[in-house]
């Protein structure tokens, strides 16, 4: 099987300028946002730029497309208009993902603003609850984002992951997974800096949560050392996991499934990091 490797792409160019991007940089995996990150905007491109997409992207080499949500939702929020517009963008993010063929809707939970942990998990299962009654049977799924852990944030470790999923109704549970970060699993204090910390990892993750529910994988360094909870990710190789660790993570048998995507500071400059990891992929 061969990998699915690629990166973080910037749609201003439209949704052609992201195929053509991909191709360029002989990458398979891509992962845009379907609307400006810092707004409550909904996704602005053409019907007919959509079906271009969906239709063509095969021909230029991508196999696997993720949507990321905007830096704005907050599903753990009690706040009413964050909240709901929380829900109301995913909705428009996983209709999006459908028009255009992409696999999933990558987002972060959100904070519970110290109403406590316990309110947020609960908060936010009814947030994806209400995002997949009003979205329909969607192709793409919802995957949440495990964080760096700072201050009230959901989802900096397995436990509170599952239990979200848990909390869902059994009809969508199917519907839901994880996108796991190698800097925030990092800054939230999993050790995954060498091969054995790694797979120490990742058997926990499949025994509380399911290698089957993770849907795509975030692969960036850390600015910051192990446990330091602060969300700042590196170009690759030059941060405190270092590169060897990479290497063995996109060539991992069982992560064969998952999409590979880089969020690193080089991914709209001179993207080194994606050379880099090339250089290690086996296949």
């Amino acid at each position: 099987m061969k990998i699915q490797f690629g990166g973080h792409l910037s749609s201003g160019k439209g949704l052609e300028g992201v195929l053509k991007e991909a191709q360029r940089l002989n990458i398979n995996a891509v992962q845009i946002f379907a609307s400006s990150p810092q707004t409550w905007e909904k996704p602005k491109h053409s019907q007919e730029d959509m079906h271009f997409f969906h239709l063509k992207k095969s021909a230029f080499g991508v196999e696997n497309v993720v949507i990321h949500g905007i830096y704005l939702i907050n599903l753990a929020s009690f706040k009413p208009n964050i909240w709901h517009g929380s829900i109301v963008s995913l909705v428009n993010d996983l209709k999006f993902a459908d028009k255009i063929g992409a696999s999933c809707v990558i987002f972060h939970p959100g904070s519970h603003l110290g109403l406590g942990l316990n309110k947020g998990i609960e908060r936010a299962a009814e947030g994806m609850t209400k995002v997949l009654d009003a979205a329909g049977k969607t192709k793409a799924k919802l995957a949440i984002e495990i964080t760096a852990g700072h201050g009230n944030l959901l989802g900096d470790n397995f436990e509170e992951l599952a239990a979200m999923i848990k909390a869902l109704p059994s009809k969508y549970k199917r519907r839901v997974g994880v996108c796991l970060d190698t800097c925030h699993m990092y800054a939230s204090g999993y050790d995954i800096s060498t091969p054995e910390k790694f797979d120490a990892v990742l058997k926990d993750f499949d025994k509380k949560i399911g290698l089957h529910k993770l849907l795509a994988f975030h692969l960036n360094d850390s600015k910051f050392e192990l446990e330091s909870h602060k969300d700042r990710h590196e170009i690759i190789g030059k941060g405190h996991l270092g590169k060897e660790i990479f290497g063995y993570i996109v060539n991992h048998p069982k992560l064969m499934h998952v999409p590979f995507v880089l969020e690193t500071p080089d991914m709209g400059g001179d993207y080194k990091s994606v050379l880099t990891i090339k250089k290690m992929m086996k296949n």
